[in-house]
């Protein structure tokens, strides 16, 4: 069995990893029945369909015959986004939700900022 798109097979591997670290969550909770259900009900019932998508998705990506590679990883704006997280959790509890918000989205907006001061 040959891999033919591997963006699909990765995204499908993806799928079926969050899927089942879901209802594997889910099921530390009572999960009841569809009449009554519990709190681990619709976390169990969503993995178990996010699993069956990937899954579906990696089967597709062993049919489908496309020539697609997988690009780079984009560096910077993983390193923004991530960086306006800890920004935003750090000023969140001293500076209050209005300032942790407008400091996280002058983080992740830096990149973008700088270039549109630049072609000026």
């Amino acid at each position: 069995m040959k891999i033919k798109n591997y963006p699909d097979f990765f995204s499908g591997v993806m799928f079926v990893i969050v899927g089942v670290a879901f209802a594997i969550g889910a099921v530390n909770y009572n999960i009841g029945v569809a009449a009554h259900m519990g709190p681990g009900y619709f976390p169990l019932l969503l993995g178990t369909i996010l699993s069956i998508i990937g899954c579906i998705i990696m089967i597709k990506s062993v049919i489908t015959n496309v020539s697609a590679e997988v690009g780079s990883i984009a560096w910077k704006p993983l390193i923004f986004i991530i960086a306006a997280n800890v920004a935003f959790g750090l000023s969140i509890i001293g500076g209050g939700l209005l300032i942790a918000a407008v400091l996280m989205i002058t983080v992740v907006l830096l990149p973008t900022l700088k270039r549109a001061f630049k072609n000026k």
